[in-house]
């Protein structure tokens, strides 16, 4: 019987083979692949759509813009706050005055009950005309005649009057004889309670007369309607 026998494969030394070399491995080509595409991909975003860069001229003109809006800012504060400060002021005058108003308001009360209580205290005008003389009181001068009267009108829901005012003086001259003059005539507006206070100077020819009796006729200055009459005595 044939023996067989396992010979081990020994290489010779003069065996002109080549091992195969080992590449780079695979997951490591795609990891570098992707850090590529994902760098190119953030500089295109960041350079087409993202923020644009500015250079340091911009940036100071920046600054400067926020500086000039920060002071901006602080002076309409300021404004607002002189602002509010006028309207304290303009609301604690607003407030003074209303006072005051008030104040007035009650003065003039008091003021019209003082004079309705002066009037039912005058005599009354026993003429009953619209206008009353209700009260004079006259001095004599030689050719001359010093007045100071008190009219009034009866009614007091009335229009004011404008008037002329005519003085009929009687008196005597220094020898003894009796004589008359007719001063010029007073011009006034008749209200609810009106004085009026003055001199007449009689003409020439009576400039001797001193006056004893005096008769004042009121009269409308544009219908020369009588409105009112009364006679005095002189002191």
């Amino acid at each position: 019987m044939f023996k067989s026998s396992n010979r081990a494969f020994k290489p010779s030394v003069y065996e002109t083979g080549s091992r195969r070399k080992r590449g780079m491995p695979r997951w490591m080509v795609v990891l570098f692949t992707g850090i590529i595409i994902g760098a190119g991909g953030f500089w295109f975003l960041q350079t087409n759509y993202g923020p644009t860069r500015i250079t340091v001229e911009e940036s100071q003109q920046l600054n400067q813009q926020i500086i000039n809006l920060n002071q901006e800012q602080y002076a309409l504060q300021a404004r607002g706050e002189e602002l509010s400060q006028n309207l304290q002021q303009t609301e604690a005058e607003n407030s003074r005055l209303l006072t005051q108003q008030e104040d007035s308001q009650q003065q003039i009360t008091e003021l019209k009950e003082e004079i309705e209580l002066l009037k039912r205290a005058i005599p009354q005008d026993p003429g009953g005309t619209p206008i009353g003389l209700r009260h004079a009181t006259l001095e004599a001068e030689l050719g001359k005649l010093h007045y100071d009267m008190l009219l009034m009108k009866r009614d007091d829901d009335a229009s004011d009057f404008t008037v002329i005012i005519e003085a009929n003086v009687e008196g005597r001259y220094r020898n003894g004889r009796l004589g008359r003059a007719a001063p010029e005539p007073i011009t006034a507006t008749i209200g609810a309670m009106t004085q009026l206070d003055g001199e007449l100077e009689f003409p020439e020819p009576q400039r001797t007369l001193t006056a004893t009796v005096v008769t004042f006729t009121v009269k409308d200055s544009e219908s020369d309607e009588v409105l009112g009459r009364r006679t005095f005595n002189v002191n």
